[in-house]
């Protein structure tokens, strides 16, 4: 009796959690196994006991760009690659390519044909014995630490700085080194990549309206209906996390027609 086929097996690495998870939901119904990573690290990690065939890389990630991922992997295992961008120049594909890339699509996907295209990836590795099916990778070493400066001190409280300390205390403070914003009053908040981008860009306009058109252009998503939408997405994780607890909104407000605007004072490191 034959054994039965053993299922092909994709590990998506998407920082955009709306993407990631419709990538996740068409492929499995696609009838590959998915997993899904949303930075390099998790990738690392994942690979020490993930089950796969090949690894669907995007550009922009939270630790590691996209191209030293897949030089990475190139070097150091034998999966198939599967480089995606929204910034899909020439320079962009000809790098991917130079990094070990097998494949590479630009963004918006379509999910058909990212599946069929690795479909036939995978069939042609495993008919050479490139990748081992269900053949878990040595884990690979993290990414080496960031270093950051360390944040300005305290300003010591005396009768002329009053009001300088009231002003850090009421304010946001977007620290983009860290991945983190420290809210007015205490209180800190984890930002993924495109959302401390879309921040950063709305933080440095605080109190002016930042164009759709230039938000998108920051986070790489292209004049479609998905990169409308992806945009949006992005803005609805940004304000859940900012949102404070004591006025129960963001200070992020849209105007309508135009953009976004930050209506908060801010500072940004």
């Amino acid at each position: 009796m034959d054994a039965a086929p053993v299922p092909l097996s994709l590990l998506i690495v998407e920082d955009d959690v709306d993407l990631s998870a419709l990538l996740v939901e068409c492929l499995t119904l696609l009838d590959f196994n998915v997993i899904a990573a949303a930075s390099a690290l998790e990738l690392y990690q994942r690979l020490a006991t993930a089950q796969v065939d090949a690894v669907v890389v995007d550009l922009g990630l939270p630790d590691l760009d996209g191209f030293t991922v897949s030089q990475f992997l190139r070097q150091h295992t034998r999966l198939g690659i599967i480089a995606v961008t929204a910034a899909a120049s020439l320079e962009n594909r000809l790098r991917f390519f130079e990094c070990g890339a097998d494949l590479f699509f630009s963004k918006p996907l379509d999910c058909r044909e990212l599946a069929a295209a690795a479909r036939g990836l995978i069939h042609r590795l495993r008919s050479t014995g490139a990748t081992p099916a269900y053949a878990p990778m040595a884990m690979p070493p993290a990414p080496a630490p960031v270093k950051v400066a360390p944040l300005p001190p305290l300003l010591p409280l005396t009768p002329t700085n009053t009001g300088a300390v009231a002003e850090a205390v009421s304010s946001w403070l977007v620290d983009s080194a860290r991945w983190r914003v420290c809210l007015p009053g205490g209180g800190e908040v984890r930002l993924a990549a495109k959302e401390m981008q879309l921040l950063v860009a709305l933080a440095r306009e605080a109190g002016a309206t930042v164009p759709r058109e230039t938000l998108r252009r920051v986070l790489g998503y292209p004049k479609t209906d998905h990169g409308e939408r992806s945009l949006e997405a992005v803005i609805r994780r940004l304000r859940a996390k900012l949102t404070e607890e004591r006025t129960g909104t963001a200070p992020i407000q849209t105007v309508h027609g135009a953009g976004y605007l930050f209506s908060a004072p801010v500072r940004v490191l």
